[in-house]
């Protein structure tokens, strides 16, 4: 029997948690752009600066869904 997955099947399950880690990277930016933040653009640098340090992604994420004090 041959288990083999296949190149297509492989290449979907190797892009698959890459999209999911893009897409968890960028929730903070998701979120400020989604809920138009009035300092989304702040948001969107601390995201790319400083998003690859857990610390700063935290943070981005914690200002990205601050109440609507915004508004």
């Amino acid at each position: 029997m041959d288990f083999s997955l296949g190149p297509v099947t492989f290449g979907l399950w190797g892009i698959a948690p890459l999209l999911v880690f893009f897409f968890l990277y960028f929730l903070p930016t998701i979120i400020a752009v989604a809920f138009k933040k009035r300092r989304a653009i702040w948001i969107v640098l601390v995201n790319v600066l400083t998003g690859w340090t857990f610390i700063g992604w935290v943070v981005a994420l914690t200002w990205s869904l601050a109440a609507a004090r915004d508004r």
